[in-house]
């Protein structure tokens, strides 16, 4: 298929809304193009997921998913690190930067604070953006319930973390600095 584009034709996919390349590596506008056999009235051509044949569109039911379509073929994308697909800016991007995605329900409190887990004393849920990701405390900290951050133990509901010793240890045996004699 050819499109007219200042006076010369050159080969372009029938329609599409971003297409790679265009000069410098950068990003076209396919919607901004004359294709020579469509009219503008017609619109684009769509299939399922994918709004136009080329192009980038945000998942129907998933704010951290999008599909990327290659000739009306859609294929799944994930947003990775906590971030939420932006339909205006056509990729990942921080959740403060993405309106009208809806909160998980762990996170309704406090979009971006920590939720405890369950009774354990290490793991707990940090909020990003209304989103759980699920945390560790570092060595030795514990995770406190009520100031909803790691601490040095013990807490209320935490004592200090042990390591139970190996089956095989003997107490009995002589030891200095590791060393057995």
């Amino acid at each position: 298929m050819q499109r007219a584009k200042w006076g010369t034709m050159e080969p372009t996919p029938p329609n599409g809304r971003l297409l790679p390349g265009g000069g410098g590596g950068g990003v076209k506008d396919a919607r901004r193009t004359v294709d020579a056999r469509r009219s503008p009235k017609d619109g684009p051509i769509s299939t399922e997921h994918c709004d136009w044949l080329y192009g980038i569109f945000g998942h129907e039911t998933s704010c951290t998913r999008y599909w990327t379509c290659w000739n009306g073929t859609a294929t799944e994308q994930l947003c990775i690190g906590g971030l939420l697909y932006n339909e205006n800016a056509h990729s990942c991007d921080w959740p403060e930067n993405v309106d009208g995605c809806q909160k998980h329900p762990l996170c309704n409190d406090d979009a971006n604070g920590n939720v405890p887990l369950g009774k354990s004393c290490n793991r707990y849920w940090q909020c990003q953006g209304g989103y759980p990701r699920l945390q560790r405390c570092p060595a030795m900290l514990v995770f406190d319930r009520r100031s909803l951050r790691c601490v040095v133990p013990p807490t209320e509901d935490c004592d200090v973390p042990t390591t139970p010793l190996p089956l095989d240890y003997d107490m009995s045996a002589p030891r200095y600095f590791g060393a057995e004699f």
